[in-house]
């Protein structure tokens, strides 16, 4: 049984024979559509499954016949809103076309069908882990955008401080320098003045006491070693007597009603060379 040329389903939908498929089926596309790929034409089969309420083997009349259907349609249709009408036919063709598409993807190679799956799923579980990750980014910026906003305004308030320290060193960092250089300068003076020290001794025995860096401790150990040579008790008086230019100075002691006495104990000022001087020894 050879395919109709025309084929008139319930719906009311008039469909012609356009081509066949390479095993030979007839394809079917609307009377109303000009051109259509073969993808979204309908086989008879496919058409038969949406209910078919005639055939024929000659295409429809031009002239006459076309008008009595353009009529008919036009008191069916009478009243309705023609739009409407419009936009279902729409739906029901698109839907239609994928169906017939569908049915000849589930005609495909077992191993294309799974891998068409395989891919389907796949982007399927990336939409679902990309929606998670989203809402959970949402959640997140929404809970803490209220400690976020109150830790930079923190922020700011201890930039705005720390700034204006800044200002504050800067503004005096010209007298600081200043005393830094003349207490620097105080230092090279020192460095380059000859050191003078203190020996404390009794030069009639040949006892060195010690050498000190002030006059007050070099004769308080010449004035300790002294009073332990009068018994306990004793009262005791004690004197210098400088010579300012041998820079020596000779303790004496008056004990009771007793006259003043030396005591032998003298205390030297020596003064120690910073740098070394060639013409020294000479």
């Amino acid at each position: 049984m050879s395919a109709p040329l025309v084929v008139n389903t319930t719906d009311g939908t008039c469909w012609t024979r356009r081509t066949a498929t390479r095993g030979g089926l007839a394809l079917y596309a609307m009377a109303d559509v000009k051109t259509c790929p073969d993808a979204v034409m309908a086989t008879y089969d496919e058409l038969a499954e949406h209910g078919i309420s005639g055939t024929a083997d000659v295409l429809p009349m031009p002239v006459g016949s076309r008008r009595c259907e353009i009529d008919r349609l036009a008191d069916d249709l009478a009243g309705a809103n023609l739009s409407l009408w419009e936009e279902e036919q729409d739906h029901a063709r698109t839907r239609l076309a994928w169906q017939s598409a569908r049915r000849r993807a589930a005609r495909r190679q077992p191993h294309e069908r799974e891998g068409l799956i395989f891919h389907l799923e796949r982007e399927n579980r990336r939409l679902h882990a990309f929606v998670r990750v989203a809402n959970h980014a949402a959640q997140v910026s929404h809970g803490s955008w209220e400690k976020t906003s109150t830790e930079v305004a923190s922020l700011r308030e201890e930039n705005a401080r720390l700034r204006a320290r800044v200002a504050e060193l800067e503004a005096g960092l010209p007298a600081m320098q200043q005393a830094l250089f003349r207490a620097l300068d105080r230092v090279t003076e020192l460095e380059a003045a000859p050191t003078t020290v203190y020996r404390a001794e009794h030069p009639d025995s040949g006892i060195t006491l010690g050498h000190y860096g002030t006059a007050v401790a070099a004769r308080a150990h010449c004035e300790d070693m002294e009073r332990r040579s009068w018994p306990t008790g004793t009262n005791l008086a004690f004197d210098w007597i400088e010579d300012d230019e041998d820079r020596v100075a000779e303790l004496v002691v008056t004990a009771g009603q007793n006259e003043e006495s030396t005591t032998g104990y003298i205390v030297t000022a020596l003064e120690l060379a910073s740098e070394y001087d060639e013409e020294a020894d000479e």
